[in-house]
């Protein structure tokens, strides 16, 4: 019997900022929440609703119903890093690949309105008006001051850090609201709501026919708090007790109303070493009595905000009662995120200087938190308290960051399950979309819409299991797969299994696998219990990560695009330089060309896979690129189009910072302080020591041989590996004296008619891969200006008639310096790019034997100059990441001879152009530590050093060359009274003048630098007593020396935390003590940082220095009664090692390098052989190569530690393998 169709529904969609999973009533809080807890009473309240891990990734997912990384938001506007900008996905606001939900509602009749937070885009062109909302009132940006207020700057100063991207910031549909025409009486909740009743009130007859969607995205009770005196003072003493007291409450509170499980264990509150100086993270008990009051005081005013915005809420369904439309409309309250738990103290890049803008500008006394003049927010224990029992807050991938408070009331789909029902089925924000479109009685467009191509949703409806729950019991079964990543932390989900993985210093670094049904809080890692259960989840990640083939419902092309971001161009147009990006409607021939390369098409997959619904990591590695023209288009106008003065033209009249609209990086240069202080004289040529005269071996490249391993066995010594200075001086009688007139020899061949034919990349790829080196590879680039070198490449390529058609040119001697560095920048780039094999050491190799057969091709007819430094410089860069420190070497000692040569340090010796007074001191500082990091206390440019850094001539290890220290004396008196002392400290010291407070309070270029130390084993720590000893000597002194140590300790710690780089545990240490001792605490390094760290390289590293540590010390030391280093600690070692090695090979898949850097110290000849397994080469230039100098070839004693290293393996699986593969037993 057929029945009426019902009316379609009314939509009020609420969404709170940070609000944490117990605070409202209705699921366990003590905040009066009177509102929420009778549309809880009367509807349902879900348990297991999932968002993003924070503010806008979420927004963008609820309007979207897909992913936030195809959406536009894989990472937060203001947190998009240097080597996701420009890419499909990380655009900073809800891009066009998406149908808007409001927008699909619009097409459908319905009147869409909304009103509060937008957080999806700042200028006129992403407006909530472009986006399908017929009237609007929106906070732009993610945060700002709740009353509107913002205080009167003085004369030159800025706002500091997040402020910069968290203005006053309104906008009514097209037209920009002024702070100032807020009124007096503004609070964002109560203002919010009294907006979205006006747009409902004044509707037109038509429009009150129609059914109306309404979205009212509250910015409360995100940070800063500040909340209505009357509110306040209703929780004045109630949080007295402590966070912890909270905590506990509320979790009692959460099993009693059967929201978790009555076993649920409360994961402990997570505080990191850097978090633990703030009063907002220490215990209660630690804190001072004032302290306590203005903590309690703090959550008081949180509590009030989320009060106030539930009586809001109230004014809404009271209108909703009084026009007949409550029941007809579908009420959906979400958070967007767990609680906001981050302790900003321990973010010096995000946040700046706050500390002194809010000293200076607000008042924190505790009368006054709360007003609009003051700014504060709550920390990680409080937090905690709110998303209890689950692990952390916003910002991460566990349940404490993504499991938020849900309710939904609609009795005509709900009316069949009891009042005030607890759902416990896994649902997620991308679910919301289609619920609502199935409701509406309308579809998604599909794959075009308005004319361009969008991808589809990506969410499932809850209808059928929301009207039928006994029959459809769950809205997504047990094979469906969700992903999470944001800010490098990730998750996986299928059905009751979690695998999670958290970096350091917030989690061990590695995947965790955890059983939410039985462990909420996830407080167990079942990994070690479950390890093929873990391995399914993450194959699951690879086949989204890197198949890019999700399912089949014809997205294929356009998701692996979001995800790799290969085939959608940037194009950084307009005057903010925020990234716009060319549409595929564009170039219909775009997703066909894409599909192709792929071999692939749109609606065709080679297998079924498990229901994948997440696309997971933003770092992703995939095929080459697709080779396409680049396009440049005409950005979108931020000019608005009725005349109205913009959002732009507004801060800038009111003399508001605008850095919030550009996508600029923090990344600090030298650009601001490009002065250097010419210096007195050049160094004598006197420190060089005569030296035979040596021929450089001219391989031919078709060989395939390792050219750079040819070279180094030219140089190699008969006992020990000759330091950078030893080979400089043995360069020098090759390349001619150093005279204070005549610093580089005649040219002989200038005019030489020789050319070389060198392969380039497509256009498209070699910009892409110049971008990837200049982005992403910062350690040995900061002498690059972007400009500079494309303009140079670029013209050099027209030249010599480069086109698309035509890869291949022919250099000539004109030209070769700029493609010999071109090819090592290209060398490294391919390191970087995304679709290389991080385990493959050789990767680049091809690109840098074609720089060094350039440059070896034209060799006679070069001079010293800048580009021979930057050439040797760039390669040593690439020769380090591939772990070959022994070819890297002389790059550095040539590029330190060259430098010598042209006078780098000298000023008066420049050309007056304003590229070399940039380039020539970044140079030099770049040149000195890369020079520190491969040979410490024995590089050339190391004798250029500022006179504040002593060098101990005694400790110079045997092989290096003895320097006469009265003629270092002079050369340090030489820098010193040239000024290049001054300028240094105005250069580094002046911008950073937290520098020379507290050494514990530096502030970082980098916050990830400062987790990362906290981290280090103690041995490889500062020695805090020499630095506070230094401080007591004199303020200027210990502050250089303390900045050059933190550049230092940054250059190492970057290298380790950045995937893909190479660390050594040496780099620190004053000189090598004795082998056993070393080999001792680089054993505990590898132990500390395999629990640590995920990173296979450094580990790699770590243990081949461990094995050739080890063979040397028992082969020149002697071992007796006196001897502390006898054989029984010997073989201890020697144990730790084996256990480590088996334990890299399980973790890291391989330890191919490691086994072959040893079995190339036990041959029978010391020389590194080559050895090729599985098509990998290890070449001669490997890490052991010149860390150890073994004097002759195998004698009894070292026949005798082979003996005790098979002893070591016997019993072990695979054995006779290994030991074979170790050279040490026959076949």
């Amino acid at each position: 019997m057929g029945s009426k169709r019902p009316e379609r529904p009314n939509f009020l969609v609420i969404v709170a900022d940070d609000l944490g999973f117990s605070d409202v009533g209705a699921f366990g809080g003590e905040i009066k929440t009177p509102n929420l807890d009778s549309l809880a009473a009367d509807g349902l309240r879900f348990t297991d609703f999932h968002t993003a891990s924070a503010c806008s990734p979420t927004r963008s997912m609820l309007l979207s119903g897909t992913d936030h990384h195809i959406a536009g938001l894989g990472s937060m506007a203001e947190t998009i890093r240097e080597f996701q900008k420009g890419r499909p996905g990380y655009e900073g606001y809800l891009n066009d690949r998406v149908a808007a939900l409001p927008e699909i509602l619009q097409d459908a009749g319905y009147f869409t309105i909304m009103s509060g937070k937008w957080h999806l885009g700042m200028t006129p062109d992403r407006y909530p008006s472009q986006r399908g909302f017929e009237k609007s009132f929106a906070l732009l940006p993610g945060a700002a001051n709740h009353y509107g207020w913002e205080p009167q700057l003085e004369p030159g100063d800025n706002l500091p850090g997040i402020l910069k991207s968290t203005p006053v910031a309104y906008v009514e549909d097209n037209k920009v609201i002024p702070p100032f025409e807020l009124g007096q009486d503004f609070y964002s909740s109560d203002a919010y709501t009294t907006k979205l009743l006006q747009f409902l009130k004044e509707r037109t007859e038509q429009q009150k026919n129609a059914p109306f969607f309404a979205y009212l995205p509250y910015s409360a009770p995100h940070w800063p708090l500040q909340a209505p005196e009357k509110d306040r003072l209703d929780y004045r003493g109630v949080y007295d007790k402590g966070p912890e007291v909270l905590r506990q409450q509320r979790l009692a509170r959460l099993k009693e109303l059967q929201l978790v499980p009555e076993s649920a264990k409360a994961h402990p509150v997570v505080i990191p070493p850097m978090d633990e100086p703030s009063p907002l993270a220490k215990e209660w008990e630690a804190l001072t009595a004032e302290e306590r009051k203005v903590s309690a005081r703090t959550m008081e005013v949180y509590a009030a905000m989320v009060q106030n915005m539930d009586t809001n809420i109230g004014r809404v369904l009271s209108y909703l009662k009084s026009t007949d439309d409550f029941d007809n409309t579908f009420i959906l309250f979400m958070s967007d995120n767990g609680a906001e738990g981050l302790v900003f103290e321990a973010m010096p890049l995000i946040m700046g200087n706050i500390f002194d803008h809010i000293a200076q500008y607000y008042d924190n006394s505790i009368d006054n938190i709360g007003n609009g003049n003051s700014y504060v927010w709550y920390g990680p224990r409080w937090a905690s308290a709110a998303t209890a029992p689950s692990r952390l807050y916003k910002a991460f991938s566990s349940e404490g960051g993504i499991r938020a408070p849900l309710i939904v009331r609609y009795p005509p789909l709900t009316g069949s399950q009891p009042k005030g029902a607890i759902d416990h089925s896994f649902a997620t924000v991308m679910d919301i979309a289609p619920t609502v479109l199935e409701l509406a009685g309308t579809k998604h467009p599909g794959s075009t819409y308005r004319s361009r191509p969008v991808v589809p949703i990506r969410g499932r409806t809850w209808v059928p299991h929301l009207r039928d729950p006994s029959t459809i019991k769950v809205i997504h079964d047990d094979d469906t797969v969700i992903g999470w990543e944001l800010f490098d932390r990730l998750a996986l989900r299928k059905g009751k299994w979690k695998a999670v993985q958290i970096p350091p210093p917030y989690g061990p670094g590695h995947w965790q696998l955890h059983d939410l049904e039985a462990d909420p809080g996830e407080t167990e890692d079942l990994g070690p219990q479950y390890p093929e259960k873990l391995k399914e989840l993450l194959r699951h990640w690879d086949e989204v990560t890197v198949g890019g083939e999700i399912h089949n419902e014809g997205q294929l092309a356009f998701y692996h695009d979001a995800v790799v971001a290969r085939d959608l161009p940037a194009v950084r147009g307009d005057k903010h330089r925020w990234p716009y990006h060319k549409d595929q409607s564009e170039d219909p021939t775009l997703q066909e060309r894409a599909i192709n390369a792929r071999g692939a098409k749109p609606s065709v997959m080679k297998k079924p896979l498990a229901k994948v619904v997440a696309p997971a990591r933003l770092e992703s590695r995939a095929t080459d690129a697709v080779d396409q023209p680049q396009t440049s288009i005409e950005p979108a106008s931020l000019e608005s189009a009725t005349g109205e003065e913009t959002m732009l033209e507004m801060l800038r009249r009111l003399r508001q910072d605008v850095d919030f609209l550009s996508s600029q990086h923090y990344r600090a240069t030298l650009e601001q302080n490009p002065s250097m202080p010419a210096q007195a004289n050049t160094l004598p040529a006197s420190i060089f020591i005569d030296s035979p005269q040596l021929e450089l071996p001219r391989n031919n490249p078709d060989q395939g041989q390792d050219d750079s391993s040819a070279q180094a066995d030219t140089f190699e010594p008969s006992v020990a590996w000759d330091s950078p200075i030893a080979l400089a001086n043995k360069i020098g009688a090759i390349r001619g004296d150093i005279t204070t007139n005549s610093h580089s020899r005649a040219l002989t061949t200038m005019h030489s008619t020789k050319t070389f034919a060198l392969t380039l990349p497509s256009p498209l790829q070699l910009k892409r891969q110049l971008d990837l080196f200049l982005l992403e590879f910062d350690d040995y680039s900061p002498y690059f200006r972007r400009s500079s070198l494309q303009k140079r490449i670029a013209t050099a390529l027209h030249a010599l008639s480069y086109a698309e058609h035509q890869t291949t040119v022919h250099v000539t001697l004109q030209h070769c310096s700029t493609f010999a560095i071109l090819c090592s920048i290209l060398a490294i780039a391919e390191v970087f790019s995304y679709n290389s094999n991080t385990m493959d050491l050789n990767t680049g190799q091809h690109w840098y034997r074609q720089g060094k057969w350039l440059m070896q091709e034209f060799e006679d007819a070069l001079e010293d100059s800048l580009d021979i430094v930057v050439y040797n410089m760039t390669s040593a860069g690439y020769l380090m990441e591939a772990e070959r420190l022994r070819p890297a070497s002389l790059h550095v000692v040539r590029a330190s001879h060259a430098a010598l040569c042209i006078g780098l340090n000298d000023k008066t010796r420049w050309k007056p152009q304003p590229d070399e007074i940039v380039s020539r001191p970044c140079l030099w500082w770049v040149l000195y530590f890369l020079e520190k990091r491969i040979h410490w206390k024995c590089g050339v440019a190391y004798l250029l050093r500022p006179s504040e850094i002593n060098v101990d001539v005694s400790l110079v290890e045997e092989g290096d060359v003895e320097i006469d220290r009265a003629k270092l004396e002079l050369m340090e008196s030489m820098i010193s009274y040239s000024g290049l002392w001054a300028s240094i400290w105005q250069d580094y010291l002046a911008p950073n003048a937290q520098l020379v407070g507290n050494w514990t309070e530096i502030q970082l270029t980098d916050a990830r630098i400062m987790i990362a130390y906290h981290q280090l084993p103690p041995q490889l720590k500062w020695e805090t007593s020499k630095v506070e000893e230094d401080l007591n000597n004199g303020l200027t002194e210990a502050s250089m020396r303390l900045r050059l140590q933190t550049y230092l300790r940054q250059q190492s710690l970057r290298l380790i935390i950045r995937q893909g780089r190479i660390a050594s545990a040496k780099a620190d240490k004053e000189r090598r003590c004795s082998s056993l001792i070393i080999c001792k605490d680089t054993v505990a390094a590898i132990e500390s940082y395999m629990k640590k760290f995920v990173c296979w390289r450094p580990l790699g590293y770590f243990l081949t220095c461990c094995l050739v540590e080890c063979v040397f010390h028992i082969h020149s030391k002697p071992s007796g009664p006196s001897d502390p280093t006898g054989p029984s600690e010997v073989q201890d070692i020697l144990r730790k090692v084996r256990d480590l090695l088996e334990t890299l090979s399980v973790s890291v898949g391989s330890s191919q390098r490691a086994l072959a850097a040893l079995r190339s110290v036990l041959s029978q000849s010391h020389a590194p052989t080559e050895v090729e397994d599985d098509g990998v080469v290890f070449p001669h230039g490997s890490p052991t190569s010149g860390l150890v100098g073994l004097q002759d070839p195998l004698d009894d004693r070292m026949r005798s530690f082979s003996g005790e290293f098979v002893d070591l393996f016997n019993g072990d699986a695979g054995l006779a393998e290994t030991l074979h593969f170790l050279g040490l037993v026959p076949v």
